[in-house]
């Protein structure tokens, strides 16, 4: 199907598949619903190799860009409280999880992704998380 006219420009951003964010997604898999039928796991779209192979039969030119989103928070615990309330699939599986006891696994498996991208050394937690900058002319 089509998302934009022949001669429109396509952008868009997505998370980095093999850093913070991306592997983010693998992490919460166990936890959540799985994609419908025919949907891609979004953690595809920050792998550079798919989204050039996704395009090629629309002969668009591609050019991809990373770049980084910086993060900052008092500390990992309040990054989590953060993300547990504002990340959609978490925010939207929470009840679920909570009444299965399941949310603190999910919480640990969150931590366990965050916590090696942690660039501070004060007990705060700051990251700079990778994404794609994806245009298709």
């Amino acid at each position: 199907s089509r998302v934009a006219k022949p001669d429109g420009v396509v952008v868009m951003t997505t998370w980095v598949a093999e850093h913070m964010n991306g592997r983010l997604f693998g992490a919460m898999a166990p936890f959540m619903p799985p994609p419908p039928d025919g949907v891609e796991p979004p953690a595809v779209w920050g792998d550079e190799e798919h989204v050039r192979a996704v395009f090629a039969p629309t002969g668009r030119s591609i050019t991809i860009e990373r770049d980084v989103t910086p993060v900052e928070f008092p500390s990992l615990d309040e990054y989590l409280d953060f993300m547990s309330a504002v990340l959609g699939p978490v925010a939207a599986n929470r009840a679920r999880l909570e009444q299965e006891g399941r949310f603190d696994y999910l919480r640990a498996a969150m931590r366990e992704v965050f916590a090696p991208f942690n660039e501070a050394d004060d007990g705060a937690f700051r990251a700079s998380p990778q994404y794609l900058a994806i245009t298709a002319r």
